[in-house]
């Protein structure tokens, strides 16, 4: 946890570490919009992470070439899985 105190930033670990061991910080459940923007990061397998698409009904396949560029694309059998 990070805390101010006396103008200064303390961290507070949550069990001994040793010299040079990596300290491992979770900022809690934020996509990683959140976490570029206030810690300076992204987390490539953040699993909070998430993008909403609406697709106006005719314009299905321009809108899916037109992101196909930046997106991962998954195959989803079972609409109920989405």
């Amino acid at each position: 946890m990070l805390t101010a105190v006396d103008g200064a930033v303390q961290l507070v670990v949550d069990r001994p570490y040793i010299v040079g061991q990596s300290i491992v910080v979770w900022c809690g459940p934020q996509p990683n919009s959140k976490l570029l923007i206030n810690y300076g990061f992204v987390d490539e397998d953040n699993s909070y992470d998430h993008l909403v698409v609406e697709v106006n009904v005719g314009k299905e396949r321009e809108t899916v070439l037109d992101m196909l560029p930046y997106m991962r694309l998954g195959y989803v059998s079972d609409p109920l899985e989405m």
